[in-house]
């Protein structure tokens, strides 16, 4: 068995101003650090024997502020969805509705990545990730990250597809707590909780 917590990035910058942020490094809010110590003392999160952030500044500053004494590894693979050309861009300037039918289609992104791209990248590094954890012999881990990212593991995890990407409710600082189960490099979901 295996503990895992998944914790989405405090409110940023980006999602201040309804930007599609994807690999654009943008900071916590003022809002989103003052939420995630109220969490802090309210909230699920799980003590587990490691923990790892996206490389981009929101997540690690959350994985900070939630967790300052622990050690934090960052990896790149799990950044948010690369939105290449439409990256920082907001309703304003893109349909957001239009946007997103043609990425679950598997259009390309001039730059970035479709939805196929982008899941089959989280789902290579969610597997990475447990077998290096398993071969540190550790039982948990607890991973910061974002939005996208949470609900593709999660919909790798219970098989599901792009019509129910949107399904998860990932707020901001918050997310899953998740216990697998193991028979050699293949997996299967036992319990999924809100935090």
């Amino acid at each position: 068995m295996m503990k895992i917590s998944l914790v989405r990035h405090g409110h940023s910058v980006g999602n201040l101003h309804n930007t599609l942020s994807g690999w654009t490094d943008v900071p916590l809010t003022k809002q989103g650090k003052e939420e995630l110590l109220g969490y802090k003392s309210s909230r699920n999160y799980l003590t587990t024997d490691a923990y790892y952030s996206s490389d981009l500044s929101r997540a690690i500053e959350t994985a900070k502020i939630l967790f300052p004494y622990e050690n934090i590894e960052t990896r790149a693979s799990f950044r948010e969805i690369n939105f290449g050309k439409y990256e920082n861009m907001s309703p304003r300037q893109i349909n957001f509705k239009d946007f997103f039918t043609k990425w679950f289609s598997g259009k390309e992104i001039e730059g970035g990545e479709n939805y196929y791209q982008f899941t089959k990248r989280i789902s290579k590094s969610f597997r990475e990730l447990n077998e290096e954890v398993i071969s540190k012999k550790l039982d948990s881990y607890t991973l910061v990250s974002h939005s996208g990212v949470i609900r593709a593991i999660l919909g790798c995890l219970e098989n599901k597809g792009p019509k129910d990407f949107f399904d998860y409710h990932v707020p901001n600082g918050l997310g899953y707590n998740i216990i697998l189960e193991y028979n050699g490099h293949d997996y299967t979901l036992i319990k999924i909780d809100s935090i």
